[in-house]
């Protein structure tokens, strides 16, 4: 029955990873040009932290265009910002764990498309050209989110532990400060 359960829940997170790319036209979603999947590393998936803190610092600049779009983005972006301090503090530490990686992956694809399509078309030139240019070559594309959820299931059949168990921070007999709410895993 757990075995079960762990492998139903993996696959509806694949289910709902693969149901958002094809909502969303995958517009923006693409291989990053390091040629590898960033979920497979610790090193890759610290190079996406780096990713990560260049797309707040753009948002931030330009903040007061974005409060005009949305009077309640700045509210979301230090939401962001807030889990993206615990990434910066010790990056190799912070994606070491897997959910952590998921977070991050997910915060760059699908978190990021909701911020995106809010904003995209109303943007100034400079905003737009650095962000294509310089920030969303390197985001994770949908293959690193369904790697990671992968990743996850994996973990946990080889250690024989309920996926729920690890969604909230259990993992190998020790309780984890991270855990994956409905909030965070919710596509």
């Amino acid at each position: 029955m757990r075995k079960a359960c762990r492998f139903s829940v993996c696959i509806v997170l694949i289910f709902l990873t693969t149901r958002w790319q094809s909502c969303t036209g995958d517009l923006f979603l693409r291989e990053h040009k390091l040629g590898e999947d960033y979920f497979t590393s610790v090193q890759s998936l610290t190079y996406l932290v780096t990713v990560e803190n260049k797309l707040l610092n753009l948002l931030e600049k330009h903040l007061d265009f974005l409060r005009e779009i949305d009077p309640e983005f700045e509210h979301d972006l230090y939401a962001w910002f807030g889990d993206h301090l615990a990434a910066v503090e010790n990056p190799e530490e912070y994606v070491s764990h897997p959910i952590t990686s998921y977070q991050l992956i997910k915060r760059l694809t699908v978190d990021w498309m909701d911020f995106r399509t809010t904003i995209i078309e109303k943007a100034p030139a400079n905003f737009t050209d650095e962000l294509k240019k310089e920030i969303e070559p390197y985001f994770p594309g949908v293959s690193d989110l369904n790697g990671a959820v992968h990743g996850i299931s994996f973990l946990c059949s080889v250690y024989t532990m309920s996926f729920a168990d690890f969604m909230q921070g259990r993992f190998l007999d020790r309780q984890y400060d991270v855990s994956l709410t409905g909030k965070k895993t919710s596509l």
